[in-house]
């Protein structure tokens, strides 16, 4: 059962009824890199930065890991990593306020009423900002934070409803107990239609209730103002009070005619370490993890092809893992592996009662010189 913006809904459907499916080993992979393995690692969408978390939920929400929804659905947001980002949060006495980066069409039902309890009981200040989209589920849960914001006027906001899609085949032949009649509705009937429809607007009370409890409105409201199922863009969506504002553009626009030219302020790094101490810790963060792996993956390539001068001259001038570096590394592998080759023929060759050895240790002799001579290796 999803609440998801329907074009994106319908585009999942088509790819669950189509039965493509993974192995048990692929699903425990997949739940290992969503941390839902047990484990004791820390959430993957949890960043903090000095006094703020930030909790990033993208791409369609599931109770579990769906690799349909990851690679199909434009990623993967599960319910339950929500709620321990959210716990790992409050628990935090260095975090003072908790933020939902929000990019979402929606998702399933199952899990989203627990996430949205979990909400609701964290007892630090909340903001949703959603970026691109935060339809249906994702926008339940944004509705939810003490501020709502979009990041620009043209993110969409709404798609409020319940939808089921259900397929009739003509060869297939459903009969229930003459007590049950609802248990499985003939859709292909008025009758079944209308026990559908019964369930889903029970659903969709207790969805709009919850909404209408977050931003503070009545049932009626929602159901009246808040876009009737459609989605609306953010600037519309202020107007009729689904969300709190429209993030500002950072920059204004100066043209050349202009009587006067005042721009912004230019952000310099001092002024930014110390106006906006936590967006400068942030950044400088983002900076050395990106430095370290820039590092790592250096070292891991020369040491794998023992070409480390190649190494050491690509991270002392800042170069990125290129493929020309990654192509210089290989070859040195390659210079390498026949080296230790001819090495080991110009061993053998000298094995035995010693005829030839002078020969063959000249040889021996000439082969290393000149795979010296066309190797990065002791260049």
């Amino acid at each position: 059962m999803w609440l998801m913006e329907t074009e994106a809904g319908r585009s999942l459907e088509q790819v669950y009824s189509s039965g493509i499916t993974i192995t048990d080993e692929q699903q425990t992979q997949l739940n290992a890199r969503f941390g839902s393995d047990g484990s004791d690692q820390g959430s993957r969408i949890l960043s903090v930065a000095g006094s703020s978390a930030e909790i990033s939920i993208q791409g369609v929400l599931t109770n579990t890991p769906d690799f349909r929804a990851l690679f199909f659905g434009g990623g993967n947001t599960t319910y339950s990593e929500i709620v321990s980002a959210l716990l790992e949060a409050e628990a935090s006495d260095s975090v003072k306020d908790i933020t939902l980066a929000i990019d979402s069409p929606g998702g399933n039902i199952n899990g989203l009423f627990a996430t949205i309890e979990a909400i609701q009981q964290v007892t630090k200040p909340t903001r949703a900002v959603i970026s691109n989209v935060g339809a249906s589920a994702a926008f339940a849960l944004a509705s939810q934070a003490d501020t709502l914001i979009a990041s620009n006027h043209a993110t969409l906001v709404g798609s409020i409803g319940v939808v089921s899609q259900l397929f009739v085949d003509e060869k297939i032949v459903t009969l229930t107990s003459t007590k049950a009649p609802k248990k499985a509705p003939d859709v292909s009937t008025a009758q079944g239609k209308k026990d559908v429809i019964a369930f889903l607007d029970d659903l969709h009370s207790k969805f709009v209730g919850e909404i209408a409890r977050g931003r503070g409105v009545s049932v009626e409201t929602v159901n009246s103002k808040f876009g009737q199922g459609g989605v609306l863009v953010a600037s519309e969506a202020v107007k009729k009070g689904m969300i709190d504002e429209v993030l500002k553009p950072s920059l204004k626009i100066v043209t050349p005619n202009s009587i006067e030219t005042k721009s912004e302020e230019i952000m310099d790094l001092n002024t930014l370490k110390a106006e906006h101490r936590e967006l400068y810790n942030a950044v400088l963060n983002l900076g050395v993890q990106q430095e370290r792996d820039r590092v790592t993956a250096h070292l891991t390539l020369g040491e794998a092809s023992g070409d480390m001068k190649t190494t050491v001259e690509a991270i002392a001038d800042g170069s990125e893992l290129t493929s020309k570096i990654t192509a210089t590394h290989m070859a040195a592998g390659m210079n390498r592996t026949d080296l230790n080759a001819n090495l080991e023929d110009g061993d053998n060759s000298n094995a035995g009662d010693g005829a030839g050895g002078d020969s063959a240790a000249g040889t021996g002799a000439d082969a290393v010189q000149t795979l010296l001579q066309n190797s990065s290796i002791g260049a």
